[in-house]
């Protein structure tokens, strides 16, 4: 896809929300890095030319500017084939997942920002707003392919930490946050695997234990489906494989 930016971060009081950070005055909203005649502008021509767009919008501010740039781009037939994206998609409402699933414009969150920085994003944007973020049931339910990643190398690479994100909405501290948005570990690994795939139009290529998918393979050293949740964050590769080769065995490193 061609990559766009609308705003900032969350942590940062940079992501462009709506209403004003906590402590802060009536214009503490973030920042928006493009005008809307810029960001309507590119998102027009990228489309135009046959692209997919990924923009990165984290607060609900950006969030609209970005729907609405999209909308224009698209004019009086909407193609949700198109599969527009929005990276983070973090801090939004349900009027804009309303208009995700009209546009069918598509989420590629990251859940371990919930972990890494939860209790900060309460901090600055307060509990409502933190709980509601990153709303994993929804979009699951919505049928918007929420497509799990890391953001490497803001964070963590270990795709365990993201589940246990999403399954728990815990934080590195201890805080739930929205326990209503929680996935089972089947549906975050569909997230981490099939919807990512179909976040680059790949569903057809890999994603899936099936014939004539690549054979793309991971064998955690655990049986995520019946441990702890806890125990997620622990987890690791045993066996990894990459196009039908053995590119990592932990256990035979070990011997």
């Amino acid at each position: 896809p061609m990559k766009l930016f609308a705003d900032g971060s969350a942590g940062g009081r940079t992501a462009a929300v709506t209403s004003p950070y906590e402590g802060g005055d009536a214009d503490d909203l973030g920042i928006l890095i493009c005008s809307d005649d810029e960001i309507f502008e590119r998102c027009e021509e990228y489309h135009r030319r046959g692209y997919q767009v990924a923009t990165h919008a984290i607060g609900d501010r950006a969030i609209d500017q970005v729907l609405e740039a999209y909308e224009r781009a698209m004019g009086d037939e909407i193609d949700t084939t198109r599969r527009h994206r929005i990276e983070h998609c973090g801090f939004l409402r349900p009027d804009q997942i309303d208009r995700m699933v009209r546009l069918g414009v598509i989420p590629a969150p990251q859940a371990i920002f919930l972990y890494e920085f939860g209790d900060l994003y309460i901090d600055v944007l307060g509990e409502e707003r933190s709980a509601a973020s990153y709303p994993f049931r929804t979009w699951k339910d919505r049928g918007l392919h929420p497509s799990a990643s890391s953001d490497a190398p803001v964070s963590a690479t270990s795709p365990y930490a993201n589940i246990y994100s999403m399954v728990t909405r815990r934080t590195n501290r201890g805080t739930v946050l929205g326990a209503d948005q929680a996935l089972s570990v089947a549906e975050a690994l569909h997230a981490y695997t099939y919807d990512s795939a179909y976040g680059s139009f790949e569903e057809d290529a890999k994603g899936r234990l099936v014939a004539g998918q690549l054979a793309d393979i991971a064998v955690p050293d655990r049986d995520l489906f019946t441990v702890d949740p806890d125990e997620l964050l622990e987890a690791e590769n045993d066996l990894t494989i990459v196009g039908g080769e053995v590119r990592h065995d932990r256990l035979s490193e070990l011997s």
